[in-house]
């Protein structure tokens, strides 16, 4: 690359730079988002809420493990999917699919970054980890699930709506359990849509490819009918943020930012 940010790198580390898309950091936006919904929802329902200094450390603690879990991500999902990718026209030039990377190199890189995210959670609390576990589980299993469901937006959805407990969980409050429960589970389904609102529009660029590939996915399912269902997943993540005001005594200002303006935005 002439420009931008891998144009600084030695010619050697540009494709694993590509692989783990060092140079699109809105997908670690995405990713650490959650993250940031879970400390914050933590902090309202918790017994006292969390001090300025515990939120960011924090905060920038999650964004050091949401950086590493989403790098491994992709080199993952890049490896699973690489005889996909070579008959996509956006994907073929991917450093897998084109040969830059081989399989092998792919899934030490994986183990690395996976390795490397695991250890900086390392002093969390024993729930934190365990949903770690969950989100990493789910993370690999992903990919496979373009083979065997037309749903496999619902596996990656799940996956980031469980570091909203992942997060809450860094501050020492159990929000899986006693009468926070369902607000919990409701936050986290509309962090699941929201997710899902998202890759299927994403996913949509690609529809022609993946037909006749055979990859199966949401935005091929509802390939005719895309207006019909993202309109129906705005309305329930507007719903969902509506009962979980509703449940935890939200000011109005939540409703008419965090309801409203999710829906509209959307």
């Amino acid at each position: 690359p002439r420009t931008g940010l891998l144009s600084f790198l030695p010619s050697s580390w540009v494709p694993y730079a590509e692989l783990i898309r060092l140079d699109k950091p809105h997908g670690l936006c995405l990713v650490w988002f959650p993250h940031i919904v879970g400390l914050t929802y933590a902090s309202v329902i918790g017994p006292a809420p969390a001090s300025v200094n515990t939120l960011i450390t924090n905060a920038f603690r999650l964004m050091l493990w949401s950086a590493l879990c989403r790098s491994a991500g992709c080199v993952w999902n890049d490896y699973v999917d690489q005889e996909f990718d070579r008959k996509t026209e956006r994907c073929r030039d991917r450093p897998i699919a084109r040969g830059a990377v081989t399989s092998m190199q792919a899934q030490i890189c994986a183990a690395i970054l996976i390795s490397l995210a695991v250890f900086s959670i390392r002093d969390m609390p024993s729930n934190t980890k365990k949903m770690a576990g969950v989100v990493i589980g789910l993370s690999l299993i992903y990919p496979y699930c373009k083979r065997f469901t037309s749903f496999p937006q619902v596996v990656l959805g799940f996956s980031l709506g469980t570091t909203v407990a992942l997060s809450a969980y860094a501050l020492d409050v159990d929000v899986l359990a006693g009468k926070s429960r369902i607000s919990t589970i409701c936050l986290m389904l509309s962090i699941m849509m929201l997710i899902i609102f998202f890759d299927v529009v994403y996913a949509r660029q690609d529809t022609a490819d993946d037909v006749k590939s055979g990859v199966k996915g949401m935005a091929v399912l509802f390939r005719h009918h895309l207006v019909a269902l993202l309109g129906s997943v705005a309305c329930g993540i507007a719903g969902l943020l509506w009962v979980v005001g509703s449940m935890v005594d939200m000011c109005p200002q939540y409703i008419l930012y965090s309801v409203v303006g999710v829906f509209l935005g959307l």
